[in-house]
C-alpha cells in the first residue's frame, strides 16, 4: 500500500548494489536504468535538503491525520542508524556506479556533473561532464588527453528517453546505428579537447502501474526524465485524493531557483472534488461536482522539505476514470 508500505531507504540502496554488479555481468541499459530510478527517487528522497535529518521509511502517500501512517517528516538520527550511514557511503562512492572501464572501453552509466581519469594503452585520460542532469536535457562532455588515442566511449540512452541526439565535435551521428543494449559505442580516435554533447528529451510523461498492483489501478504518477514526481498540500490544499487529472492534461515545467534550492516543477490541469455538501452524511446519491484547477507537482526525492502535510505520488486520472 502506498501509505503504509515500509520502501526502506537502504533497500532502495541495496537495489543499486545489485543492479551495479549485474551491470557488471551483462552491460545493458536495464540494469543502470534501475540504478537511476532507485538513486534519483527511492534513495534521495531518504535525506533532507540540509543534510541532517532521514528516512527510513520511504511511502508514497502521506497523510499525517490518520494515526497508521507512516512518518510524514524526517528524523535527526535512529537508535538502529544503518540507513544514514549507508547513504553517506552511497553518494561518497557514487562515482564507481557512473563509469566502468573494460580494456579499451570507458562506459558512462550515469550522468552527473564531474570527472573521471582512467588510463587506456598507457594513456592517461580524463573525461569532463558538465551538466544539470536530471533537471535539464544537456549533458556536455570533454576530452582531455595528449596526443591522439583511440578507445571507446559507450553512453547509455535511458529507458525512459524517446528522443535523443548526440553530437561529436558538432556533427550528428546515428545512433541507431551505434546501439546495442542501450549504449552507443563511438570508437575513434579521440584528441584534447574533443567534445560530446547529448540531448535527452523530458516531457512529463503519465506513468502506470501493472494491474495487479490494486492500489494504483485508475492511477498514474507523472514522471519527468528519471525522476519521479509528487504533490503536497502545501501546493494543492488537503485532501489530495479528491483531486484528478485532466483526460488531456496539458503540462508545463518551470524552473523555480528560489524552491526547494532550484527544482523544476510542473504545472498540469485538474480537477478538484466539491466537498462543500456533503456536511455529517457517509454515503449519498452520486451528484459531486468538481471545480477545474492547476496541479503543482515536485520531485519526489524533495517532498517533507517544507510544511508538514499530505502527499501524494499515485494520481486519480480522468482519462481511466471515463475510459477515454
Amino acid at each position: 500500500p502506498n501509505e503504509t508500505a515500509y520502501a526502506e531507504t537502504c533497500a532502495a540502496i541495496g537495489l543499486i548494489f545489485f543492479a551495479h554488479r549485474m551491470l557488471q555481468l551483462d552491460i545493458d541499459h536495464q540494469f543502470a536504468d534501475v540504478m537511476e530510478r532507485a538513486l534519483y527517487n527511492g534513495v534521495l528522497s531518504g535525506i533532507s535538503l540540509d543534510g541532517k535529518h532521514y528516512f527510513y521509511v520511504n511511502p508514497l502517500a502521506a497523510f499525517p491525520r490518520d494515526k497508521y501512517s507512516n512518518a510524514a517528516r524526517r528524523q535527526p538520527w535512529y537508535g538502529c542508524a544503518c540507513c544514514p550511514p549507508n547513504l553517506a557511503r552511497l553518494l561518497s562512492s557514487l562515482g564507481k556506479y557512473c563509469y566502468s572501464q573494460q580494456e579499451d572501453t570507458l562506459y558512462l552509466h550515469l550522468y552527473a556533473g564531474g570527472s573521471v581519469q582512467f588510463i587506456i594503452n598507457g594513456s592517461k585520460i580524463t573525461l569532463e561532464q558538465r551538466t544539470e542532469y536530471p533537471w535539464q536535457e544537456k549533458v556536455n562532455l570533454r576530452i582531455n588527453t595528449k596526443g591522439r588515442v583511440k578507445f571507446t566511449l559507450a553512453l547509455r540512452i535511458p529507458g525512459w528517453c524517446r528522443q535523443s541526439n548526440i553530437k561529436v565535435n558538432q556533427t550528428e551521428i546515428a545512433i541507431s546505428k551505434f546501439l546495442n543494449k542501450g549504449y552507443v559505442y563511438i570508437s575513434r580516435e579521440w584528441s584534447q579537447g574533443d567534445n560530446v554533447e547529448l540531448f535527452f528529451a523530458m516531457p512529463v510523461e503519465k506513468i502506470e502501474a501493472h494491474p495487479s498492483v490494486r492500489m494504483n489501478a485508475g492511477r498514474v504518477a507523472l514522471q519527468r526524465g528519471p525522476v519521479v514526481y509528487c504533490i503536497e498540500q502545501v501546493d494543492n490544499g488537503a485532501d489530495l485524493n479528491d483531486i484528478i487529472l485532466s483526460a488531456k492534461a496539458e503540462f508545463k515545467v518551470k524552473w523555480n531557483p528560489d524552491l526547494l534550492g532550484g527544482v523544476p516543477v510542473i504545472f498540469g490541469t485538474g480537477w478538484r472534488r466539491d466537498r462543500s455538501r456533503w456536511e455529517n452524511q457517509l454515503y449519498r446519491f452520486d451528484s459531486s461536482s468538481h471545480k477545474k484547477i492547476t496541479v503543482r507537482a515536485i520531485p519526489y526525492a524533495l517532498w517533507a522539505n517544507r510544511d508538514q502535510g499530505e502527499m501524494l505520488v499515485w494520481l486519480r486520472d480522468e482519462r481511466n476514470i471515463s475510459g477515454n
